[in-house]
């Protein structure tokens, strides 16, 4: 009985030493879209349950045109926004100018399109490719209602896809290799792209994270997907 209490306090203690409440900055990132150019938001902090040498590495980013999300520390931001949707880039180097050039280097981008509205195109093609089983009733009545034909984002057969749930999937397109984490705005490369993109039928939304990392910060991947799930989560928990 001795052992086993020892072995469980060794384990608590653990436990406490991987995962702390610790304080990370909050990055508040310009914007430019349909109201013109938006300043920065005044950055903050943030408290997470992290362990803390990670902790150390990354940071939030911000805009109220797209949400937050958690990227690598002292990367440079920026988001664009219109009716058809918004995009928040966290890259290593400098953001490109228009959101038509796609970001070479390494970055992680968050995409958010609203279905009832102008992102409609978009939320369509992505139920087409990645949940065809929660494709009807929206896609058929896109589809028929604009007279058109979806034009197909893949499929993507060289990506690894993890299925969580009826509407979320966790995937990974390997370096040089189209996929997922190339549909949006992150440009192919020697690098793999992490990716997770979500969908809600209750509200239309849609939400796309990619991720392309350097090697150095592979080991960031799993703190950035599971921040991103945990905010959609919390959103639609009530």
């Amino acid at each position: 009985m001795l052992r086993r209490g020892l072995f469980a306090l060794l384990a608590l203690l653990l436990l406490s030493r991987a995962a702390s409440a610790v304080e990370i900055p909050s990055i508040g990132c310009a914007a430019d879209g349909q109201q013109g150019a938006q300043s920065a938001p005044v950055g903050a902090t943030k408290v997470v349950e992290i362990e803390p040498k990670r902790a150390a590495l990354l940071a939030y980013y911000d805009s109220p045109f797209t949400g937050t999300v958690l990227a690598p520390r002292g990367w440079k931001c920026f988001a664009y926004y219109g009716a058809a949707g918004s995009h928040l880039i966290v890259a290593r180097d400098d953001v490109p100018g228009p959101l038509t050039q796609k970001v070479t280097g390494p970055a992680v981008s968050l995409a958010t399109f609203d279905g009832e509205i102008g992102g409609g195109y978009a939320v369509a093609e992505y139920l087409t490719l990645v949940f065809p089983d929660q494709a009807e009733p929206f896609v058929s009545d896109f589809w028929k209602s604009r007279e058109i034909k979806p034009i197909r984002l893949g499929p993507f057969p060289n990506d690894k896809r993890h299925q969580i749930g009826a509407s979320r999937i966790e995937s990974e397109t390997p370096g040089f290799r189209e996929g997922l984490g190339t549909s949006g705005v992150l440009k192919k490369s020697g690098l793999p792209i992490l990716g997770m993109i979500d969908y809600h039928a209750s509200d239309s939304q849609m939400r796309l994270l990619t991720a392309k990392l350097p090697s150095d910060l592979q080991g960031l991947k799993a703190e950035i997907l599971q921040d991103f799930a945990a905010r959609i989560d919390k959103r639609y928990a009530k």
